[in-house]
């Protein structure tokens, strides 16, 4: 059984929406689907025989089958591909030992590459005598984070044995939350309000995955009597468990101290959102009214925008994405990194594309930075737009879609819900 505290998950079980959610128009996530790559500014950057002749070569590095990979390499000696393709076979864990020559000869082709650094850490063991000087990285500023679900720190006061600790943790592990509270009252009266109020919390939480909510409710109403941030994460338990057991009465108190409590605007959101549930089958309209207007006034979260959905009102456009323009292309495609990267892509090899483009984010022009992020954007690299969301060259801001990247992923048998909605709650539970 999965041991997160992934409210979101919680709550969807719980939720009976009357028809299809359908993205606004103003989503962060899903404006993607609304563009067909017909109507894509990216050109394509191979031709059909070179992207038969690159999958091949890469299943070849995949399957460890060196004599084909020293077959095809010679083929396309100038490709876009070649370089990146030598790398990875010049640095798979199995592959030949790679004479220093072969390192050598590698560098005359371009030092831009991510795999550059390895290489030359591996031809300075092999005695290289001239390796080029490394593109230096640029210095970044941090960006504004998108709220985020997490949970407050440990409380490290000393009043907790790092023995006991440990053993309680255990317990939890194991699915056992009645030793993990036998252990918490052996040491509970030692414990200073805000450990108290923690470690209460989380044997709370333990009861309540596993289905014991009778056992979950009881504990979580006596987190109250500690303090700090643990209070909210104990209303929060203490108001799942009564949801359940059906005290709808119980729930919306507890929600609603959530809510006020929480130093988190996630699980504030959510305990606004959930204490309008509970005042909804409460038969309390007003209070019910009040609680999800509150949680729509914090539109970034997961249950704001769930909220604002269900009082019909338009999200704002805090981070309209901007497409990817021709002029964009024009400015990237001298740099030779950003082709590798199209390229992969095209073949197959996101995962490889977008460690690429990253590596083009720490080396490229701080003045490219901008379009580089739309071009993250419009390849899907959710690795890169993030790093991008959080990470801007000083001097420069990144673009707030990113902290919602796109990931041009989907089921094999399509999309039975928006896309808007399983993308937000990946980001939620990741």
């Amino acid at each position: 059984m999965r041991k997160r505290a992934g409210f979101a998950a919680i709550a969807l079980a719980g939720l009976a929406l009357p028809v299809a959610a359908q993205a606004q128009s103003g989503s962060l996530v899903a404006q993607w689907g609304n563009q067909t790559r017909g109507e894509s500014a990216l050109p394509a950057v191979l031709g059909q025989e070179e992207r038969a002749h690159y999958r091949q070569l890469f299943a070849a590095i995949d399957a460890q089958q060196w004599s084909v990979v020293e077959e095809l390499l010679p083929q396309r000696p100038d490709g876009v591909l070649t370089q990146v393709a030598r790398a990875e076979y010049y640095t798979h864990a199995n592959s030949p030992k790679i004479a220093p020559e072969q390192i050598a000869d590698w560098f005359t082709a371009g030092v831009d590459l991510p795999q550059a650094a390895q290489l030359g850490r591996m031809g300075a063991k092999r005695g290289v005598e001239y390796l080029p000087a490394l593109p230096p990285e640029q210095g970044f500023a941090r960006q504004p984070y998108a709220p985020k679900r997490i949970l407050p720190r440990t409380v490290n006061d000393g009043t907790m044995a790092a023995a006991i600790a440990t053993a309680i943790l255990e317990a939890i592990k194991a699915d056992n939350p009645a030793e993990a509270q036998r252990l918490l009252a052996e040491t509970d009266w030692q414990l200073s309000s805000d450990a108290r109020a923690e470690w209460r919390q989380r044997v709370a939480w333990s009861h309540y995955i596993e289905n014991d909510d009778a056992a979950a409710l009881e504990l979580a109403r006596t987190v109250a009597e500690g303090s700090g941030e643990w209070v909210a994460e104990g209303a929060w338990v203490e108001g799942l468990a009564a949801w359940r057991l059906g005290h709808c009465s119980l729930a919306g108190d507890a929600f609603s101290r959530t809510a006020s409590r929480a130093s988190n605007v996630e699980l504030a959101a959510a305990g606004h959102y959930w204490a309008h549930r509970a005042a909804v089958r409460c038969r309390e309209p007003g209070q019910a009214q009040q609680h999800l207007s509150a949680a729509a006034q914090m539109d970034e979260t997961l249950y704001g925008m769930l909220a604002a959905d269900q009082l019909g009102i338009e999200l704002p456009a805090h981070a309209p994405p901007q497409a990817f323009e021709r002029t964009d292309w024009e400015q990237l495609a001298r740099r030779g990194n950003i082709r590798v990267a199209v390229a992969l892509a095209e073949i197959g090899r996101p995962e490889l594309a977008d460690e690429v483009l990253r590596h083009e984010a720490r080396i490229g022009p701080a003045s490219q930075f901008v379009a580089l992020s739309r071009l993250a954007r419009e390849l899907g690299m959710p690795a890169t737009q993030l790093f991008m969301a959080h990470n801007a060259p000083y001097g420069t801001r990144s673009d707030p879609s990113l902290r919602f990247p796109v990931a041009r992923w989907q089921p094999v048998d399509g999309w039975q819900v928006d896309p808007s909605l399983a993308f937000a709650h990946a980001l939620q539970e990741s």
